[in-house]
């Protein structure tokens, strides 16, 4: 029995032996001799792959089922006359000619065709610091029939990828700076899929002080207090910073990588501000305080 080829996706089987999904190069049809050239080279590929990982059965099965699933195409695509499709029964074990017996003729099995569909085939980590590491995942899913059976066939060094359940869990770090641009290819016996990687990897500095607030606490005029806060780069590149703003009873003032803060107060109060600090690598600011008294400062005695 002949299916009619209008009912068949053509551009589906072109893809699955990576030829253009619409069966033409340059304007013009591909030729029968292109489509078993390329059939050739899949096969070839997953027989390599075969051999090689006979130990582990689960990729083994994915082996086994794409070079079945090329076979299938190829038989499809070869001819000249265009595509068909055969489908196949059981043969009676009675080789007489006989009239068959419909009601005691094994039906056709249904064949379940698993295809792989990802949930992106792009994926841009940006600007990442250098040392640090950014993660991003990618959906796993099947848009055929039957068990989908996939693994991770090609990624660059630079990423992590490991598999976890129907999801791609890919990681990006790296010590040095540089542009990041490559493929991760995973393959299946639902064919192939592509992702397309970007990342880029940064020096950025991070603005960091060895104490986050200054309490002077309690004391009398004319005491005075001092204190230093160093500054350092827990990132990486050049770190630039500079006090912006301080209050005006304190005397706040940059050495070389610490903050040099002094307090003469001239008053009783109770002293609250704020020193900000801004930098390429962050903005912060201290917190101070005090609270100041004045010994010969009257105080007033109520006599009974």
């Amino acid at each position: 029995m002949i299916a009619n080829p209008q009912n068949i996706n053509k551009s589906n089987l072109f893809e699955r032996l990576g030829l253009p999904a619409s069966g033409k190069e340059d304007g013009k049809e591909v030729s029968p001799e292109k489509v078993k050239e390329a059939f050739e080279i899949n096969r070839t590929h997953w027989k390599v792959r075969e051999k090689k990982v006979r130990k582990n059965k689960e990729k083994q099965k994915v082996c086994e089922n794409s070079i079945k699933k090329l076979e299938q195409t190829y038989e499809l695509l070869k001819t000249k006359e265009g595509i068909h499709y055969q489908i196949k029964t059981i043969e009676a074990q009675d080789t007489e000619e006989h009239t068959p017996d419909t009601s005691q003729q094994e039906q056709p099995k249904q064949e379940y065709i698993p295809k792989i569909q990802v949930s992106t085939s792009k994926i841009d980590f940006g600007k990442v610091n250098l040392k640090q590491s950014k993660t991003k995942e990618v959906i796993i899913k099947n848009a055929g029939s039957g068990e989908l059976i996939w693994e991770i066939s090609k990624h660059p060094k630079w990423l992590l990828c490991k598999k976890q359940g129907d999801k791609l869990i890919i990681t990006f770090t790296s010590e040095s700076e540089n542009s990041f641009d490559d493929d991760i290819v995973i393959e299946s016996n639902g064919g192939y899929a592509r992702i397309a990687v970007t990342a880029s990897a940064v020096s950025s500095p991070v603005l960091k002080l060895s104490q986050t607030t200054v309490n002077f606490g309690k004391f009398d005029i004319p005491n005075s207090k001092k204190t230093e806060i160093n500054v350092t780069n827990t990132g990486t590149g050049k770190l630039e910073w500079k006090i912006s703003n301080s209050p005006e009873w304190l005397k706040v003032k940059k050495v070389s990588d610490k903050i040099i803060i002094e307090f003469e107060p001239k008053k009783e109060n109770n002293f609250n501000g704020n020193i900000e600090i801004s930098s390429n690598g962050g903005n912060t600011k201290i917190p101070v305080n005090a609270q100041v008294n004045d010994p010969e400062k009257p105080v007033l005695q109520v006599n009974n």
